[in-house]
C-alpha cells in the first residue's frame, strides 16, 4: 500500500465555502465545531494507489490450439482509493488492460490476439483484520486481427468479496513485514468472492448490458501463504479455485496455482512467479488454458 504523505484535506474548501457564506451573512461558520465541519475533516481524498504491471509467457500446451494463442502476455492495473471516510468505508476504483499476444506462420514473432479491458468501481468497508467490498466489474474482451469468436464478450458483474487485510501486496509489506508481525495469521491471504452476471436491468437495451459470454453467477476463493520472509525477500505459494455456472445451470470448476518470490524495498516490489493452470471441467465454453504454465516477472508498487 502507498499512502500519501498527508491525505488531502478539505480544509481549504471548507474555509473557502465558509468565507463566502460569511461575508453573505449566511452563516458563521468559521467555528469548527460545526457538524458540517465535523463530517468534512473526517473525510480524506486520494489516500491509496497501486500500480501493477507483469510480463509473463507461456509453456506446456497440451494442443496446437493452445501454442498458437498463447505465446507472451502483459498485464497492467491501475488501483486508487479516492474517498475515505473515518479510514474505515472507501470509495476506489480499479482499471485493468491486458495484452495477449500468440503465434502465427508468418515472420512476426508476437502476434497481438487479446485485448481485455476492465473497469471496477467499488464501496470497501475496513474492520479490523477484514476487508469487505461491494463493486461493478465492467470487463470486456476484444479480438485483434483475427475472430474465432463471434463476437466480444463483456459483462457487468456485480459482486462482494472479503479478503484478508493483508491480501494487496503493498499492504502486507508495509503494515505486517515492515511492522515485524510474522505469526502464522500474519503469513497467511484470503479472499473469497461471489458474482452475478447482470442480464437486464428495467427496461434499458440488454445488449447495453452483457453480452458473447454464457455466465450466470460465479464464486471464488484465493488463499495465499508467505512460508519465507526477510527484510527484502518474500517467497510464497498461492491457489485460486473459481466456480463459474451458465444460463443452464452447468458448472465449470477452474483454477490456478503458483509459487512466487518478491523482492521488496521502499514500497517498491518485482517479483517472479510461476502458475500452472488445471480445470475440473472439460468443454469450457470461454478463455479455456487447462495446463498451461505461466512464467513471468511483475512490478508493484
Amino acid at each position: 500500500m502507498f499512502t500519501l504523505p498527508k491525505p488531502i484535506k478539505p480544509r481549504l474548501i471548507r474555509k473557502i465555502i465558509c468565507l463566502i457564506t460569511a461575508v453573505t451573512a449566511m452563516s458563521p461558520c468559521f467555528a469548527n465545531e460545526t457538524s458540517t465541519g465535523r463530517f468534512i475533516d473526517r473525510v480524506d481524498f486520494l489516500t491509496e494507489f497501486y500500480i501493477y504491471q507483469d510480463v509473463r509467457t507461456f509453456t506446456n500446451h497440451k494442443n496446437a490450439e493452445l501454442r498458437e494463442a498463447y505465446l507472451v502476455s502483459a498485464e497492467t492495473e491501475f488501483e486508487a482509493i479516492f474517498v475515505s471516510l473515518d479510514s474505515i468505508l472507501h470509495f476506489g476504483m480499479l482499471y485493468s488492460n491486458y495484452l495477449g499476444m500468440g503465434r502465427q506462420s508468418a515472420a512476426i514473432l508476437f502476434d497481438p490476439r487479446e485485448a481485455n479491458y476492465a473497469l471496477v468501481p467499488y464501496f470497501e468497508f475496513r474492520h479490523q483484520e477484514i476487508f469487505y467490498q461491494i463493486g461493478l466489474d465492467h470487463r470486456c474482451f476484444h479480438q485483434i486481427d483475427r475472430k474465432t469468436r463471434s463476437i466480444s464478450p463483456y459483462w457487468n458483474q456485480i459482486y462482494i468479496r472479503a479478503s484478508s487485510a493483508n491480501y494487496r501486496f503493498p499492504q502486507m509489506r508495509k503494515n505486517y513485514i515492515d511492522a515485524g508481525r510474522n505469526t502464522y495469521l500474519d503469513n497467511l491471504r484470503w479472499q473469497v468472492t461471489a458474482g452475478y452476471f447482470v442480464s437486464k436491468f428495467g427496461g434499458m437495451d440488454r445488449t447495453l448490458i452483457s453480452g458473447g459470454h454464457p455466465w450466470r453467477a460465479t464464486a471464488a476463493g484465493d488463499i495465499g501463504y508467505s512460508f519465507y520472509r526477510s527484510e527484502s525477500w518474500i517467497l510464497s505459494g498461492h491457489n485460486k479455485i473459481t466456480l463459474l455456472s451458465d444460463t443452464s445451470g452447468t458448472p465449470f470448476w477452474i483454477g490456478g496455482l503458483g509459487i512466487d518470490a518478491d523482492v521488496h524495498n521502499r514500497g517498491y516490489a518485482i517479483g517472479f512467479f510461476i502458475n500452472y493452470n488445471y480445470e475440473f471441467s472439460r468443454n469450457l465454453p470461454l478463455f479455456s488454458n487447462d495446463q498451461l504454465i505461466e512464467l513471468g516477472i511483475r512490478f508493484r508498487y
